[in-house]
């Protein structure tokens, strides 16, 4: 039982919405935290953000594609929403 398409571009639009508004406040805490970093160290707020990002990124890939591959695309949708 595949959703409807339509449902299915709203489940992606509100799941793109969340991820942009909260990218856009992680991002601007960073910057500002990342301005009190000593000379000797600054930027390293910054990559250590970033390589966070990357590790959820994966791993919220795989746990996708495993939900979706066993369970069909509703628990998906349902983790997006």
């Amino acid at each position: 039982d595949a959703p409807s398409i339509p449902l299915l571009a709203a489940a992606f639009l509100l799941f793109g919405c969340g991820m942009w508004l909260a990218d856009v406040m992680a991002d601007a805490l960073v910057a500002e935290k990342a301005k009190l970093e000593p000379p000797s160290l600054r930027g390293s707020i910054q990559s250590t953000c970033y390589t966070y990002r990357f590790f959820g990124v994966v791993c919220a890939v795989n746990i996708s594609t495993f939900l979706y591959t066993r369970h069909g695309p509703l628990p998906v949708i349902a983790l997006l929403g």
